[in-house]
């Protein structure tokens, strides 16, 4: 009988080596949980048991006894597959794996059964998350009646006897009931969020540190980072600089924490207009958003092509630094355009950033009102948005003019002819 399920996955947003990027929790919130709700069979995630106190005993003993275990290898997270292995280990039956149909699935794991489905990073269409819940349900539906073996470790040695542990009815519910609260990772990084999204950044980095505590991921390391240089002082930008520093790998291809490298480089150009530090700032721009191109990055990237183009004394090098922060800004433009709906405000904003930089004087008004109507909808904690908005406008607008108003001398060719 299946009354319960233990869910292995990994959490938020993770990123892979190639750049792409994952938001998990929509597979937990769109596709797993309709189903065990449909069921009505008690669940809980790894991350939901995982608290600053040793959880070891509570997550052995789960992987033991949950009636089900569903792990979604997408992101092929360490702990997850660490996990699925005690689960394979200790339980001969009712395991299920899921993933998206593009991971590259290792060699001792591609010969097991994988319901695959496809995740595109941000969003899951909803008529795969239908496809996918109908297969779970009439799975776990068949696995309510029988014992087959599906661990590949009793699969293949024959004659193993599963460890026999004595049962508890009520453990599942007590242990889900005791850790879903305030000082789990999950509720620690749900409020953090909660707190940035409303502009409290300082309440947003306390509890994105006691979930640090827990969890050395990368999502949370960026988060403290933006959240720490938020106060907007040369200070925080150092604080947030010297915690990346610490916390982060030196040769990290995670495009997220590049791009908040590349932003505190960007504000601390902006203090000391170091033609060095706006070089740092677009390298790490470019990094990010070559592994993996957003709206955000895609920005910013831009910008500091105009920031380097201020700085050429020579007309061609101008030119060419001014050549592809437009060119990056015709894609960032139908990047928003093609993947987000212009209601959302960030994209709203970005589409008229665009069009500031590529002097499209009648979209600047058109997506000006676009962002404008998506701002009013939003409750007034958040005009910080629009704050950062106008700030970055202002920069771009500056280094225009800055770059309308050179005055180049010529250069003489090495035997004669003069370059303009």
């Amino acid at each position: 009988m299946i009354r319960n399920c233990f869910i292995i996955m990994g959490f938020h947003i993770k990123t892979m080596e190639d750049g792409k990027q994952y938001n998990l929790d929509l597979s937990y919130e769109k596709i797993i949980k309709p189903v065990l709700e449909r069921l009505d069979i008690e669940y809980i995630r790894a991350d939901e048991i995982m608290r600053s106190e040793i959880i070891d005993e509570s997550m052995y003993r789960l992987l033991l006894c949950a009636d089900l275990v569903i792990a979604d290898i997408t992101t092929l997270n360490p702990n997850a597959l660490y996990e699925l292995g005690v689960r394979y280990a200790l339980k001969s039956y009712s395991t299920i794996l899921i993933g998206d149909k593009n991971t590259n699935l290792p060699f001792d794991l591609n010969h097991l059964r994988v319901f695959s489905y496809e995740h595109s990073g941000m969003s899951i269409a909803a008529q795969e998350c239908i496809r996918l819940q109908d297969a779970l349900f009439d799975t776990i539906q068949n696995m309510r009646n029988s014992e087959l073996v599906d661990s590949p470790v009793y699969k293949y040695i024959r004659g193993l006897i599963p460890p026999v542990f004595p049962s508890n009815a009520s453990y599942f519910r007590d242990i889900t009931t005791r850790f879903r609260a305030d000082d789990s990772l999950c509720a620690l990084v749900n409020t953090a969020y909660q707190k940035r999204d409303r502009g409290d950044f300082t309440g947003a980095v306390e509890s994105y540190k006691k979930a640090l505590a827990i969890s050395k991921d990368e999502y949370i390391i960026k988060e403290i980072a933006v959240c720490t240089y938020q106060g907007g002082t040369r200070e925080d930008y150092m604080e947030a600089l010297q915690f990346l520093k610490k916390e982060s790998n030196a040769n990290t291809t995670n495009p997220e924490i590049l791009k908040a490298f590349g932003t505190i480089y960007k504000h601390l150009w902006m203090e000391d207009k170091v033609e060095q530090l706006a070089e740092l700032a677009l390298n790490y721009y470019q990094k990010s958003y070559v592994l993996y191109p957003s709206h955000n990055s895609g920005l910013n990237y831009g910008l500091m092509l105009f920031a380097l183009a201020s700085y050429q004394t020579e007309k061609v090098m101008c030119d060419t630094y001014v050549f592809w922060a437009r060119h990056i800004y015709r894609q960032t433009e139908q990047l928003c355009l093609h993947l987000n709906p212009i209601e959302d405000y960030w994209i709203a904003a970005s589409l008229e950033e665009c069009a500031v930089a590529l002097e499209d004087h009648e979209k600047v008004e058109r997506y000006r009102r676009a962002s404008e109507m998506a701002m009013a909808l939003l409750d007034s904690s958040m005009k910080w948005k629009r704050e950062k908005t106008e700030e970055q406008i202002s920069l771009l607008q500056e280094l225009l003019l800055q770059i309308k108003g050179r005055h180049f001398q010529a250069s003489r060719r090495p035997g004669g002819g003069v370059v303009s």
